[in-house]
């Protein structure tokens, strides 16, 4: 044992690997078994790699004997939303739904924490260039794997690489279209940050999955991931103009081409969010206000038989309910993995003219404001806390 403790080394370069396999393979995997969805298969990996580099971990520290920490702050926030998820679990009762429920719930308290030892894991391990060179490749293949299965699923025959799990043009290795569209806004985000000091060598390596990114967030149709993207995009041009740095674009010659691109990308994709809320617009009969701008601006979508509808709460009727439940439980909130429950008492009365008053939620209108219900007013506070840390972390690091 004590031999086995000397070989620090060994350790973190199993923790490492671990994660890498996660940003890897997590993406791409599922197990083709009937009741046995790409959700559960993917949460059985990422317990099981979690496990193996957190273990790695311990016995790294253990035999360095020395206790390796993200920066304070992030320490500190990924500190309190684990604390105040436990908390939350254990008083606001039925610890075990809360806690574990079904083994693979995004909001239990238990895949709360695992978030957070992946976040603190990732933090320790991502400290050397090198280890973040090598994560980035890691992603870019497993995504260039991603689009290029999607591609075959758009085109191709309608069961081909289905592998009696995914079925339609939009069945994915995700498991969610939107999730696809989330994936293709980061990958044209990362992109135009990358283009910083790029040369044409660099242009044309990620010109594809430019090209690809931007088709399927077409095709998917998902306006937040374009709203997204735009408020980032100009968060990188304002942060880059405020510290005053010249940008080198394809050259050694300082330009402001960047800051132009950026603006024009920002520009464009505001009048296409604007353009496409026109064409969907109904008159007083129900029927389309402007056809002819719907068939063009939808004509992706339409081809490949529509958007797939996933039906979630939209943004008021999640602030209904989190204002409900804040008033009723403000502390803790509902209790994690318990956000249906809170759907049932707080819904809005007026969805009763619609067929979704029967429909039982899990979700809100994302993961956060899930939380937001879920964990109570410490719970907010520890998660925009956390997601503050990540944001000032991006931009610092752009």
């Amino acid at each position: 044992m004590l031999q086995l403790l000397k070989n620090t080394k060994a350790f973190d370069t199993l923790a490492k690997s671990a994660l890498g396999s996660l940003l890897l393979l997590l993406p791409l995997f599922f197990i083709p078994a009937v009741g046995f969805g790409p959700a559960s298969s993917k949460y059985a990996l990422l317990y099981t790699l979690t496990a193996v580099a957190t273990l790695a971990y311990l016995l790294a520290r253990l035999s360095d004997r020395k206790i390796v920490l993200p920066k304070k702050s992030q320490t500190v926030s990924l500190g309190l939303v684990a604390l105040v998820t436990i908390l939350a679990a254990v008083f606001t009762g039925r610890l075990s739904d809360s806690f574990i429920g079904f083994g693979f719930e995004p909001t239990t308290a238990l895949s709360v924490l695992l978030f957070v030892v992946l976040a603190f894991l990732s933090s320790v391990y991502s400290r050397e260039e090198r280890t973040v060179n090598t994560a980035l490749k890691l992603v870019a293949a497993s995504t260039a794997i991603l689009f290029l299965y999607q591609l075959v699923r758009l085109f191709g025959p309608t069961d081909f690489l289905g592998f009696n799990t995914f079925s339609g043009a939009y069945g994915n290795l995700l498991g969610k279209w939107n999730d696809v569209a989330i994936v293709a806004g980061l990958v044209v985000l990362t992109a135009f940050i990358s283009l910083k000091g790029a040369t044409k060598k660099t242009l044309l390596r990620s010109a594809p999955f430019i090209v690809v990114a931007l088709f399927i967030l077409k095709v998917a149709a998902f306006t937040l991931v374009w709203w997204v993207l735009a408020i980032f995009v100009l968060g990188v041009i304002v942060n880059d103009s405020v510290q005053g740095k010249k940008i080198t674009f394809f050259s050694k010659k300082s330009w402001n081409l960047y800051r132009t691109v950026g603006s024009v990308f920002v520009v464009g994709i505001l009048l296409y969010i604007f353009v496409n809320a026109q064409s969907v617009r109904l008159n007083s009969q129900g029927n389309l206000l402007r056809p002819n701008v719907y068939k063009i601006v939808q004509m992706l979508p339409n081809y490949f038989g529509g958007v797939p509808t996933e039906v979630r709460p939209g943004v008021a009727t999640s602030l209904t309910i989190l204002t409900k439940e804040m008033k009723a439980h403000p502390v803790f909130g509902a209790g994690p993995n318990r956000f249906v429950e809170s759907w049932v008492k707080n819904r809005p009365l007026d969805l009763g003219k619609t067929p979704y008053w029967a429909t039982d939620f899990n979700f809100a209108i994302g993961y956060f404001p899930t939380l937001f219900v879920t964990t109570g007013i410490l719970g907010t506070l520890a998660l925009i806390y956390l997601l503050f840390n990540i944001v000032a972390s991006v931009f610092k690091n752009v």
